[in-house]
């Protein structure tokens, strides 16, 4: 596999420089101009917690469950999973709301135009609760009958009340 990637990098690198000839010059040290540099550090700034928050999210996202599961045993691993996987389908609507404001949050902590910042933040927690409170409210409220109709009576009667402590903590978690 390493010797088919190495040779795919060749292949690449021949069909770029085929297309863009000024790929085989390599630059002077000319782009490491101050300019160039402050630049680049402010970028890197900018986008490090990007990286680090991209990095860690996996790891974290899976860390209780490792933990649970070390604790207290895989057999009591589904009553947790199950109602986590639930409510992560629930976090779509928060997550598509950031995403779709990062880029204008982005331009505006570029430009220093906090009171639009402030705005755009009230504004889509408002939508966000508005649109996960009702459900959580149900999830909450019929947290055993959901679960005994969706996977049965044994696993309803189990894993109810971590689904019911959870809900209370996603909602928190919406805050954030």
């Amino acid at each position: 596999l390493f010797a088919l990637r190495v040779l795919s990098l060749i292949g690449y690198y021949l069909a770029a420089t085929r297309v863009l000839p000024d790929l085989k010059v390599l630059p002077g040290f000319s782009f490491l101009v101050s300019e160039y540099r402050l630049r680049a550090r402010r970028m890197i700034q900018f986008g490090l917690w990007i990286s680090v928050g991209g990095l860690l999210a996996p790891a974290l996202m899976y860390f209780d469950q490792w933990l649970i599961g070390i604790i207290l045993g895989i057999a009591i691993l589904p009553f947790y999973s199950i109602p986590i996987g639930l409510l992560s389908r629930l976090s779509i609507v928060s997550s598509s709301v950031t995403s779709t404001l990062f880029p204008a949050v982005s331009s505006m902590t570029a430009s220093g135009e906090w009171e639009r910042i402030e705005a755009f933040f009230v504004r889509s927690h408002r939508y966000v609760l508005a649109a996960l409170i009702p459900p959580l409210f149900v999830l909450f409220i019929w947290a055993s009958e959901i679960l005994r109709v969706w996977i049965g009576p044994e696993f309803a009667q189990r894993a109810a009340v971590p689904l019911r402590i959870l809900v209370v903590g996603f909602a928190v978690s919406l805050l954030a």
